[in-house]
């Protein structure tokens, strides 16, 4: 989106102030995945309404593009509370899903999922961190007149990006795990499949007691000549 409104959007204010509303999936995404990794069997899609507010944000979005498209830019009041209701609303929703994941990561996460435990706290701490800058500077907005958002906005795409990165390491490095431990799983079985199964301790009795009958039988201990193969035959 951003890089639409960049290339094909003239209009000052609107290229630099007009808020996307991308920033209301982070959150919802972040609560939904720490879910899955609390419950291997919970299926996303069930809880489709934490992405209510990112819907809404969308229409408003087209909506006022629209509008000041039609009047050509010529009022910026409608942009103006569109930017400060879609700010508060996304911050609101952004800390919700955060105090949230990070309260199931704590209390329902065990020690066995220790790599997901620990990535949904370094994520949730970088969601964290973007909300807090972002409320600094929103009250900064207001209180010094601020209007210089990209130094702003270089750190928060910057920590989005290294977000990106994070997520990437861990899934390809995840995967790659995952390959190892099944093909080591499926060497130790054809090694298991290669060997001999142990004798039964019902097969075990029988082989003794059909020896010893025998010795007793045809005292085969007094050949002087016995050997292991002539024993193992009279068996």
């Amino acid at each position: 989106i951003k890089f639409v409104i960049y290339n094909f959007v003239c209009d000052l204010q609107v290229r630099q102030q007009m808020n996307t509303f991308i920033g209301y999936c982070y959150g919802p995404l972040l609560y939904l995945y720490t879910l899955k990794v609390k419950d291997n069997h919970f299926i996303p899609a069930s809880k489709w309404y934490v992405f209510v507010p990112f819907v809404l944000g969308a229409i408003a979005y087209f909506t006022i593009a629209g509008v000041l498209f039609v009047s050509n830019f010529s009022d910026y009041r409608l942009l103006k509370w569109y930017n400060d209701l879609s700010t508060v609303t996304m911050l609101a929703s952004e800390l919700c899903f955060i105090f949230l994941s990070f309260r199931i990561n704590r209390k329902h996460i065990g020690a066995e999922k220790a790599r997901e435990k620990r990535m949904i706290k370094r994520i949730a701490s970088c969601f964290l961190t973007i909300a807090v800058l972002s409320i600094s500077f929103f009250i900064s907005s207001y209180l010094y007149d601020t209007s210089d958002l990209l130094i702003f906005r270089s750190i928060i795409y910057a920590m989005l990006t290294g977000i990106c990165i994070m997520i990437g390491y861990y899934s390809i490095f995840q995967d790659q795990k995952s390959t190892n431990a099944i093909v080591v799983a499926e060497t130790s079985s054809e090694k298991l499949v290669g060997k001999k199964a142990p004798l039964s301790p019902e097969r075990q009795k029988e082989i003794w007691d059909t020896l010893e009958h025998h010795l007793h039988e045809h005292k085969t201990f007094t050949d002087s000549e016995l050997r292991l193969d002539k024993l193992a035959m009279a068996t």
